[in-house]
């Protein structure tokens, strides 16, 4: 093993990251997986904006966080992912996770998983945890089911996504995405 490879520097902490899945060609050094030949740099812009995602139980506020090319070509497009929240919704680490996906090349959807209860964040409190835990079990197994239907399926007609879907979760996010996965 050499302390180069993308798998060395993660199992060592380091903070660069080059995902395993993301490999490089070599000749230009560019990620394949963008699709257009995207110059690899050093730090990416990212846009992010308030949707509203229709779904049967009413609109999910959700966060959409895009990674923003400099440069000629407006077609280029990227992979998506559906980030699942903690109880807590979409709180400031969160946040910054989905910023760092996008950096990543990712389109990043991260919507409020307690949508028709609660509307943004709850914070972090000790009744936050007490609500988040209780709306986990009070909010019925299809109504999740059908937020990841309809949230996959805008993700997948974004514009500035190519169509491939993947989902992550953190907290009771990760067993949410377990199940759009499915």
């Amino acid at each position: 093993m050499t302390l180069n490879s993308p798998s060395s520097l993660s199992r060592l902490g380091s903070r660069r990251v080059l995902p395993a899945r993301m490999p490089r060609d070599q000749n230009t050094n560019t990620f394949r997986t963008l699709g257009r030949g995207v110059p690899r740099t050093k730090a990416m812009l990212i846009r992010e904006r308030e949707v509203n995602v229709k779904t049967p139980t009413g609109d999910m506020r959700s966060t959409l966080f895009v990674p923003k090319i400099t440069t000629d070509d407006q077609n280029i497009t990227f992979p998506g992912v559906i980030l699942y929240s903690e109880i807590y919704q979409v709180t400031g680490p969160v946040e910054r996770l989905g910023r760092r996906l996008a950096g990543e090349g990712y389109v990043v959807l991260a919507p409020d998983v307690y949508h028709e209860y609660e509307t943004g964040s709850m914070g972090y409190s000790d009744e936050a945890g007490e609500r988040g835990n209780s709306l986990k079990t009070e909010k019925p197994l299809a109504s999740y089911d059908s937020d990841a239907v309809a949230a996959a399926a805008w993700l997948k007609d974004a514009p500035e996504c190519n169509g491939r879907l993947g989902t992550f979760g953190v907290c009771l996010g990760g067993g949410l995405a377990l199940r759009a996965a499915l």
